[in-house]
């Protein structure tokens, strides 16, 4: 689809510079339209400065470049891959015919066609018929079964160990009582959140899968679970640590202390906000999206390839 608003076609004048300046702005022109894939000057000017035309090419070599003429400059410039394809003049066939056309004036005899067609000489870097593009996507695939296997293990030592500590509560035991079971439920919960990060981690965009909105969504779930799970974890740990403080600083006055389960509320809503305050701005003014980029290496025909 040809770009318009005024952008192309453009007018160079015949003039080296001008042609350079108009393709560099076609070059970086974005609109509604979307953004220029190829430029085809009609004419070989632009490839005349061939310092300037080595150059552009270097900057811009996602564009794919068809201009006219066939000089022996633009020759040299598409052997050494700096041009897609030239389609020049027969110079020896438009004289020729141009002599005949004129003798035949001179001889009064008659012409009958008003335009003589001559034939093009066309140089290409790639087929017409490109065979099909064998494209590395990178895709998880069956990896991301490991991820919800892992997961799976994670969550399965998690609900071992809470069932063991409700167990020996219900005992009374006494390191599990003196532990607070409080705590440690929040440190296994806390535990969970972080390690169902790796549910979303194992979403990708293979065909037949998810959607683009549903990876994107899933892009952004990590930080919020392993941020969630983190917060949770260490505000149970970090009461743990204050409350033995507590306890060693009233030994010392000879005074009784208790710490509550409750006094983890604290620390745990504080921490708690924040973050999701932080997450919340972030998903809201810049959120994770799932993107595929070029990776090295294209085919022999300059097609990506991964």
């Amino acid at each position: 689809k040809e770009i318009g608003g005024g952008v192309s076609p453009a007018d160079c004048g015949d003039d080296v510079e001008i042609a350079l300046d108009l393709m560099q702005q076609l070059a970086v022109h974005r609109s509604s339209e979307g953004h220029v894939d190829a430029i085809i000057p009609v004419g070989g000017w632009p490839m005349y400065n061939e310092i300037k035309w080595r150059e552009f090419v270097n900057d811009h070599r996602h564009l794919k470049l068809i201009v006219g003429d066939s000089i022996g400059v633009q020759v040299e410039l598409f052997n050494r891959a700096y041009v897609d394809a030239l389609v020049g003049q027969v110079p020896y066939q438009m004289g020729e015919f141009a002599i005949e056309t004129l003798l035949k004036i001179n001889k009064k005899e008659p012409i009958h066609d008003i335009i003589t067609g001559t034939t093009l000489l066309e140089m290409i870097r790639f087929p017409l018929d490109l065979a099909p593009r064998d494209q590395e996507m990178n895709n998880i695939g069956n990896l991301a079964i490991v991820g919800y296997l892992f997961f799976a293990v994670v969550a399965g030592v998690i609900l071992y160990f809470t069932g063991w500590t409700a167990v020996h509560h219900r005992r009374n035991d006494r390191v599990v009582t003196a532990s607070q079971p409080a705590f440690l439920y929040m440190i296994l919960a806390g535990i969970l959140v972080f390690a169902s990060a790796l549910i979303p981690l194992s979403f990708d965009d293979q065909e037949g899968t998810y959607s683009k909105e549903g990876v994107d969504i899933a892009c952004m779930c990590p930080p919020w679970l392993i941020c969630l799970g983190f917060t949770t974890a260490i505000s149970a740990l970090f009461s743990k640590v204050w409350r033995i403080n507590r306890l060693f600083k009233s030994a010392q006055r000879m005074r009784r202390v208790t710490v509550r389960p409750r006094d983890v509320l604290g620390p745990f809503f504080v921490l708690l906000t924040a973050n999701v305050i932080v997450l919340t701005c972030w998903t809201v003014l810049d959120p994770l999206t799932y993107q595929r980029v070029d990776g090295e290496g294209t085919d022999h025909w300059n097609r990506v390839i991964s």
